[in-house]
């Protein structure tokens, strides 16, 4: 039977250090409370620090908390594009150096990692430790970016519910939760469809798998990416959404003289995007709004010829595929 005074042998110092390579901070936290898994002790999870406290960054949180019977220690990073390389925990006999500092290669409880955005312990047994004891909690972190560095922090799976039609200009607007870094406040994400075959009905939330656009994809595709007929023409529609999307005014070159004016073919609307999108992607085809042929026609020109190897840079869009599992 737990007691509130077992529940409350989290110690009165609580170490909590972040470092890219190296101990950056050394964070006391007084007082001894019951801590649950519902409502943890929490400490800020804290890079690039050192003495001066203005360098700091706030990248997550390390939570502690007990049942009685075991001890938990779970890290949460919540700003993107750090994550967890390695983390270090010691209890009651912290590893010290001679200076005084904690020794993190003699912690007892040590895990690497492949860049991920959370990590829970397994649970420390209480047995045998003392009524208040100190706890240690290390990270090596790192700052990842591009492409490469998208595709570490996003999830696995995650739910999603779609809105259509939605508020912005695409096929759906869709909201995520439990899908980490991709989490959707009161805002979704512009979305389009990718398969014809496979229906989504608005207002329901979806398991979904969770694909990067540019991650090596099966031969063939399959239902293990997305149900995509053709992926090798993702980069030409994360090219598309970046340089033709709705609101683009399209032009085609009529006698091949560089001298003489283009010939405008309008303005790019979200059903011109969406037929765009399928015509590279999808085997099938929908007749689906109020497109222009040959504007799409000629995006999809524009986006195969020039989005051979696109990959975006800062501040451009990133397509991400959600499946539903």
């Amino acid at each position: 039977m737990s007691t509130r005074k077992s529940r409350g042998r989290i110690g009165r110092i609580f170490w909590l250090l972040a470092a890219v390579a190296m101990i950056v901070a050394v964070m006391p936290l007084a007082g001894a409370a019951a801590e649950t898994a519902d409502a943890p002790r929490v400490v800020n999870l804290i890079v690039d620090g050192g003495a001066d406290s203005t360098t700091w960054v706030d990248i997550g949180e390390v939570q502690v908390w007990d049942d009685g019977t075991d001890l938990f220690v779970k890290y949460v990073v919540d700003v993107a594009p750090w994550c967890l390389t390695a983390t270090h925990v010691d209890v009651v006999d912290i590893a010290m150096t001679k200076k005084g500092l904690p020794k993190v290669g003699k912690f007892a409880f040590k895990a690497e990692h492949d860049c991920v955005t959370e990590f829970e312990l397994d649970p420390i047994s209480l047995e045998g430790l003392p009524t208040e004891f100190k706890i240690a909690a290390h990270a090596d972190t790192l700052k990842v970016g591009g492409l490469e560095g998208v595709e570490m922090i996003l999830p696995d799976t995650a739910q999603m519910l779609v809105r259509h039609p939605g508020t912005q200009d695409g096929y759906f607007e869709a909201f995520i939760r439990n899908g980490g870094v991709l989490d959707t406040g009161t805002d979704g994400y512009t979305s389009w469809c990718v398969d014809i075959g496979h229906t989504i009905s608005p207002g329901r939330w979806y398991d979904v798998d969770v694909f990067s656009s540019y991650e090596d994809y099966p031969d063939p595709p399959g239902d293990t990416f997305g149900n995509i007929d053709k992926p090798g023409n993702l980069d030409a529609v994360n090219w598309l959404i970046n340089n033709m999307n709705v609101g683009t005014e399209v032009f085609v070159d009529d006698d091949g003289d560089p001298f003489t004016p283009d010939v405008s073919l309008g303005i790019v609307n979200k059903y011109d995007v969406q037929r765009a999108i399928w015509t590279l992607l999808d085997n099938s085809m929908l007749n689906w709004g109020s497109y222009s042929p040959p504007r799409v026609a000629a995006m999809v020109a524009a986006a195969l010829l020039d989005g051979e190897g696109f990959e975006p840079g800062c501040n451009e869009r990133f397509a991400v595929i959600l499946a539903d599992s």
